[in-house]
């Protein structure tokens, strides 16, 4: 006959039950091993052998001791993040002896950060020998991402060496943030002959921001052919931005068919943001053909801040006419900003020089 067994007994067995589960649980963590005081010399040695043969034995490119020893990882590194940070460091310490093999990792390095790193850091070294390592890229590199840090750096480099890859891909590429680098570069190069370029995708590329960098690059230029496409941006454009920026541009033009072109975009344009960067640029340009036009902004426009930057610019053209605006505007106006924007710019308009006696 088998006996029940006793509460005692049960309760006994229980707790070894108890026991068994409890020895079948998980461990404590790696990390609560390792830290614990209790933990026995020979145990943390063990575990340390096994954290080791999880993590690639080479050097992290951040503790490269030489130069020679970060071209080595960037050659031979067994995996895309050492050789991608060994790139990072190469580009930070400038030193020309990396050239050519930033140069041959761009070109041939299976990993895609690893070339994005490489053309960053040719882009630091101000080398002309990493014009056409960068060029290439920028022209076949399958990887937008690349080709666009390629663009920024020959911008970086500014030699005239990068002018027709930049030209070419700000027409051809077809992806918009590497046309809108290479707009950007070419504005950084400064070379008059990349005006063309710049005045096509301004007219004709079907991104905005495309067009915006255009505008601002061809204002950095300051060649006389680019004051046509930025008037035609100026009045044409559908895009805000893009005539803010064709705006701004025209701040580094004189003559009369730019003040005649900002003075009639200051009472037509739809858009206050684009109006108000008119009237800054009327009186950066100083040019006192556009006074009368700054004047009836500063009185009939229905945006605040149009009006008082109409009233600065007029402090900036001077003159007879803006004097007496001003002066009307900083004691009647019945608005206490406009009031205050009259006055400060009557202080700063400067008396006209006195004719030289003879």
């Amino acid at each position: 006959m088998v006996c029940a067994p006793s509460r005692m007994a049960s309760s006994r067995l229980a707790q070894k039950g108890r026991q068994r589960t409890s020895r079948q649980k998980p461990g404590p963590p790696v990390s609560r091993l390792l830290l614990s005081r209790r933990s026995s010399p020979l145990l943390l040695a063990g575990l340390l052998t096994v954290l080791a043969g999880l993590f690639p034995a080479e050097v992290p490119a951040q503790e490269c001791p030489t130069v020679s020893r970060c071209i080595s990882q960037l050659r031979f590194g067994e995996t895309d993040t050492s050789r991608e940070r060994a790139a990072g460091i190469l580009g930070e310490r400038g030193d020309l002896s990396a050239v050519p093999y930033l140069a041959e990792a761009l070109k041939s390095d299976s990993g895609d950060f690893v070339r994005l790193k490489s053309a960053e850091a040719l882009g630091w070294m101000r080398s002309p020998e990493a014009v056409p390592p960068l060029s290439a890229a920028l022209k076949a590199d399958k990887r937008e991402r690349v080709r666009e840090t390629a663009a920024a750096a020959l911008g970086r480099l500014k030699r005239m060496e990068g002018v027709a890859a930049l030209s070419e891909a700000l027409a051809a590429d077809t992806d918009y943030n590497v046309r809108r680098a290479s707009a950007a570069s070419l504005g950084l190069v400064g070379d008059p002959n990349s005006v063309p370029a710049l005045a096509q995708a301004l007219a004709g590329d079907g991104r905005a921001e495309v067009r915006e960098q255009a505008a601002l690059s061809l204002g950095v230029m300051k060649a006389e052919p680019a004051i046509q496409p930025l008037i035609d941006a100026l009045t044409k454009d559908t895009f805000t931005q893009v005539r803010r920026a064709a705006a701004r541009s025209l701040a580094s033009f004189s003559g009369e068919a730019a003040t005649k072109a900002l003075a009639q975009a200051l009472m037509a344009d739809p858009e206050r943001a684009v109006r108000r960067e008119i009237a800054r640029t009327l009186g950066l340009r100083g040019d006192r053909a556009g006074a009368p036009e700054l004047v009836r902004a500063l009185q009939t426009d229905d945006a605040l801040e149009v009006r008082q930057e109409a009233a600065v610019a007029l402090g900036l053209v001077g003159g007879d006419l803006a004097r007496d605006a001003l002066t009307y505007y900083a004691s009647q106006s019945a608005n206490p900003d406009v009031r205050r924007s009259a006055k400060d710019a009557l202080e700063a308009i400067k008396p006209d020089k006195p004719a030289a006696s003879r």
